[in-house]
């Protein structure tokens, strides 16, 4: 059967830190620098949980939703849009857009 991975999944995963600190800071301070043309929309840190959530939009005219968004009919409808990373303790997780755009 087919179906969406689960926010855990190793298809989502994108990287594993030392610490859940260490991802923390090595999240803001990417987003902060405008790594990839991304930038922070919002936070969100339950240190007590080790969870972490950062929205993200990317703004790469090449790579990011500029290039293709307004292809989109009903574009005044989508929600999916911007990206969530999420930290659960020392991993960084993404869903791949698939998850987002079938929620909306």
């Amino acid at each position: 059967m087919l179906s969406m991975e689960r926010f855990d999944s190793s298809n989502s995963e994108l990287v594993t830190h030392a610490s859940f600190e260490e991802a923390i800071a090595s999240a803001q301070g990417n987003l902060a620098r405008n790594v990839s043309d991304a930038s922070k929309v919002y936070e969100i840190i339950m240190h007590n949980r080790k969870i972490a959530v950062f929205r993200v939009d990317t703004n790469s005219a090449n790579s990011g939703e500029g290039w293709w968004f307004n292809k989109i009919k009903g574009k005044e409808d989508v929600v999916a849009l911007p990206y969530d990373l999420f930290n659960l303790d020392n991993k960084v997780y993404s869903l791949h857009a698939r998850y987002r755009i079938a929620l909306a």
